[in-house]
C-alpha cells in the first residue's frame, strides 16, 4: 500500500518548482526502491504458495500410487502361489497316474493269458495288448510331464 501512496503523491505538491523537483525526484527514487522491494517479496511469496499449492496435489498422487504398487504386488505374490499350487496339483496328479499305469502294465501279462483261455473270446486278447500299448504310451507322455 505503501508503494502505491507514493506513487500517487508524485504528481502533487504544494511547493515551487525547484523544491517540487528536488521532492519529485526524491520520491521517485523511493518509490522505485519500494517497487524493487515489492517484486521481489511477490516473486518469494508466489513461489512458496505455488510450492505448498503443488505438493498436496502431489502428495496425494504419491499416495495413490503407493496404494496402487501394493495391490499389484499382492496380486503378483497371488499369482505365484497359484503357479506354485497348480506346480504340486500337476506333479502329485501326474505321480498318482503313473502308479496306477504301471500297476496296471504289471498286470497286464496276466490279463493277458487270462485273455487267452476265455472261451470264444479271441478278440480279448487283442484287446489287451491294445490297451497295454495304450498304457505305455500314457506312461512315456506322461513321464514327459515329470521332468
Amino acid at each position: 500500500m505503501e508503494t502505491f501512496n507514493s506513487a500517487k503523491y508524485l504528481t502533487f505538491s504544494s511547493q515551487t518548482d525547484a523544491a517540487r523537483q528536488a521532492e519529485i525526484a526524491e520520491r521517485d527514487k523511493a518509490f522505485n526502491n519500494q517497487k524493487d522491494i515489492l517484486l521481489y517479496g511477490l516473486a518469494l511469496l508466489g513461489t512458496v504458495t505455488g510450492y505448498f499449492f503443488g505438493r498436496v496435489p502431489a502428495e496425494l498422487h504419491a499416495v495413490q500410487a503407493q496404494k496402487s504398487a501394493n495391490v499389484a504386488q499382492d496380486m503378483a505374490k497371488e499369482a505365484k502361489d497359484a503357479e506354485n499350487k497348480a506346480k504340486r496339483d500337476k506333479t502329485r496328479i501326474v505321480d498318482k497316474t503313473m502308479l496306477s499305469v504301471n500297476q496296471a502294465l504289471s498286470l497286464a501279462p496276466f490279463a493277458h493269458n487270462v485273455a487267452r483261455e476265455v472261451p470264444g473270446e479271441g478278440q480279448a486278447a487283442e484287446n489287451v495288448a491294445t490297451a497295454r500299448q495304450d498304457l505305455e504310451s500314457l506312461r512315456d507322455w506322461l513321464h514327459g510331464f515329470q521332468e
